[in-house]
């Protein structure tokens, strides 16, 4: 992933968090890094998920979040309220038993 800068510079980065409160999910990427390079698609999901909790102020739940997926001979995905509700942990609007 490259990030370009207004000044024409770029940066090669293995992961970013951009927006507000950034600094705090970035942090917990830079702890997470060595676990990147080898994990599966669910795990780099629950790990951005993860990075996303620790950021923000307010609980991350499938209505405030969204999840896109795309790489190396995989098409670019947005997740459904239903294949989020894995990695958030969220049950709203779902029926317990």
């Amino acid at each position: 992933m490259f990030r370009t800068c207004p000044s024409a510079n770029y940066y090669e980065y293995h992961c970013i968090a951009i927006g507000s409160r950034c600094q705090t999910a970035n942090t917990f990427l830079e702890n997470k890094l060595d676990e990147l390079e080898n994990s599966s698609v669910d795990q780099l999901i629950t790990i951005g998920v993860e990075a996303m909790k620790k950021a923000l102020d307010v609980e991350v739940t499938v209505h405030n979040i969204a999840v896109s997926v795309v790489g190396v001979n995989q098409d670019f995905k947005i997740l459904s309220s239903d294949e989020l509700r894995r990695f958030v942990g969220d049950n709203q609007g779902m029926e317990v038993v």
